[in-house]
C-alpha cells in the first residue's frame, strides 16, 4: 500500500498554508512539466509538507536525489490526473453525493483564502497569527449575519429528547433525533441569520450524522443550544460562499478536483483489488514464509483494585496474604467507585494496556494476585482471572488475512505497472536548477 499512500495527497490542515516557498525560488516557479502540465514550487512544497506531517519516518530526504525521488511522486499524481481526465471520470455524476459533504467542509477554507490575504501568501505570517485572523474572520461573519438561536426550539428539542431518553433507558441505543419530531415541527426554524435560516429538520439530520461522543445529550439545553450555534455558523459559511460565488474560483475548483482524483484513484485501486486472483498455493507459500506474522499475542484477564496511597495498598496486600478473599478486601480498601464490588474487571487485554500489572502477574497461576503496583497517581493490586497463551494461527484461520494482504500487493503492482506505462508515453521535463534551489523551511 506504500505506493497508494504516497500518491494520495489528502486535504491539509490550515497551517499548511504557511509553508514558505523559500528564498531560492519565487512563489509559482515552474520546476517540472508533465505533458505540458506545470508542477510549481508551491505545489511541490505543499505536497512535501503534507507527506512530512505523517511523522518523522515519512519525511522525504531533502538532498537533490531525495527531491528527485519526491518529485517522482508528484509527477505520478499528475499522470493519474491526466489519465482520469481523458476518460471523463472526473465528471461522473456518481461522485456528486460523495463530494457534497466534502464541498461543505471546504466552504470555510475557500472563504479564508478569499478574505484573508495572509492565507494566499505562504510564509507571510506564522501559524498563531493565521489562526488568530481565522477566528476573527469567523466571529465577524457571525456578527454580520446576526446569527440568533431560537430558544423555544431548543426547549422543544430538549423536552422531547429527554422524554424519549427516559422511555428508552440509558443503556438503550442512541436517540434517533429525526424520529422525535413531526414533519410540521421539522419546518420550524431553530436559528435565523440574515438571508437564511436553519430548520429543525436540517438540524436533527446533522445530529444523526454526528459520532456518539459529539452528539448533545437528550434533555441538555446548553449542549443543544451550542450545537445549534455550530450548525448555524456552517449555514452562514455556505451563504457567504454562495454570495461571493466562490464555486468557480481556482482555489475551490482545485480542491474539488483533487478530491475527485483521490476518490477515483481509491475506487480504481479497489477495482484492481477485486479483480486479482490469489490462489490457495500462494496463500500457503506466504503462510509458510511469514509464520511469525500469524502468532497471537499473550493476553490476560484481570480483576483490579485501586488505592489512593501505597500504605493502603500494602494493608490490602497483607490481608490477602493472610487469606482474606479478594472481593472482601476490595470492599474494605479499594477506592474504585465504578462498581459496588470495589474492583474493576477487564476482558482479555494485551501487555500494552497495563504493562506493569502484566509483568507482575503473567507467570502466576490463575487466581493469584500481584503485590501493590504504582500506576499514575494510584496503586493497584490485580488478580489473574484468565490467560490466553500465544499460539500460531492455523492456515485456515490465517487465510482471510493472507488473501487480503496478497490482493492488496497485487493491486499495488497493477497500479505500478499502469504508472510505468503512463511514464513511458509521457513527456516529462524537470528544471533541476529550480528543484535544487528550493528552500525547505520548518
Amino acid at each position: 500500500m506504500k505506493l497508494r499512500v504516497c500518491l494520495t495527497f489528502a486535504g491539509a490542515a490550515l497551517f499548511l498554508l504557511c509553508l514558505k516557498p523559500g528564498a531560492g525560488v519565487s512563489s509559482g516557479t515552474e520546476i517540472a512539466t508533465v505533458n505540458g502540465d506545470a508542477i510549481t514550487s508551491d505545489e511541490f512544497l505543499m505536497d512535501y509538507r503534507i507527506v512530512s506531517a505523517g511523522g518523522e519516518g515519512s519525511v522525504p530526504d531533502t538532498t537533490l536525489e531525495g527531491r528527485k525521488t519526491f518529485l517522482d511522486r508528484v509527477v505520478a499524481k499528475h499522470l493519474l490526473s491526466q489519465y482520469f481526465t481523458k476518460r471523463g471520470w472526473d465528471t461522473l455524476s456518481v461522485w456528486d453525493t460523495l463530494l457534497l459533504e466534502y464541498n461543505r467542509g471546504q466552504y470555510l477554507q475557500a472563504l479564508y483564502y478569499e478574505a484573508i490575504p495572509e492565507a494566499r501568501a505562504p510564509g507571510l505570517v506564522g501559524v498563531p497569527r493565521l489562526m488568530e485572523l481565522s477566528r476573527a474572520y469567523v466571529d465577524s461573519l457571525q456578527k454580520a449575519y446576526d446569527l440568533v438561536v431560537d430558544q423555544k426550539a431548543v426547549t422543544l428539542m430538549a423536552d422531547r429528547s429527554v422524554v424519549r431518553r427516559m422511555e428508552e433507558g440509558e443503556k438503550q441505543p442512541r436517540l434517533v433525533w429525526a424520529d422525535l419530531f413531526t414533519d410540521e415541527e421539522k419546518a420550524t426554524p431553530v436559528a435565523r441569520m440574515r438571508g437564511g435560516e436553519l430548520t429543525l429538520g436540517e438540524f436533527v439530520a446533522q445530529i444523526d450524522k454526528m459520532p456518539d461522543f459529539a452528539r448533545p445529550t437528550g434533555g441538555n439545553t446548553d449542549q443543544i443550544s451550542l450545537t445549534v450555534e455550530h450548525f448555524g455558523r456552517e449555514k452562514i459559511f455556505e451563504l457567504e460562499f454562495n454570495k461571493l460565488d466562490l464555486r468557480e474560483k481556482p482555489f475551490f475548483r482545485g480542491k474539488v478536483r483533487r478530491k475527485i482524483e483521490e476518490l477515483v484513484l481509491n475506487n480504481m485501486f479497489m477495482g484492481m483489488e477485486d479483480t486479482v486472483t490469489v490462489t490457495p498455493k500462494e496463500i500457503a507459500e506466504y503462510y509458510e514464509s511469514h509464520r511469525d506474522e500469524y502468532m497471537t499475542v499473550p493476553m490476560i484477564r484481570l480483576a483490579v483494585m485501586s488505592f489512593s496511597s501505597e500504605d493502603v495498598a500494602r494493608q490490602a496486600a497483607k490481608k490477602l496474604e493472610e487469606g482474606r478473599k479478594f472481593e472482601d478486601v476490595a470492599v474494605d480498601f479499594s477506592v474504585y467507585s465504578g462498581s459496588e464490588a470495589g474492583f474493576d474487571t477487564t476482558g482479555l487485554i494485551t501487555k500494552d494496556k497495563a504493562p506493569a500489572l502484566f509483568d507482575a502477574i503473567w507467570e502466576k497461576t490463575i487466581g493469584s494476585t500481584s503485590g501493590p503496583i504504582p500506576e499514575g497517581n494510584n496503586w493497584k493490586i490485580a488478580k489473574l482471572m484468565g490467560r490466553q497463551d500465544p499460539r500460531l494461527l492455523t492456515l485456515e484461520e490465517a487465510t482471510p488475512m493472507i488473501d487480503e494482504r496478497l490482493s492488496l500487493l497485487k493491486a499495488d503492482e497493477a497500479l505500478t505497472d499502469l504508472l510505468a506505462e503512463l511514464r513511458s508515453q509521457a513527456k516529462i521535463v524537470v528544471d533541476e536548477r529550480a528543484l535544487a534551489a528550493l528552500v525547505f523551511s520548518k
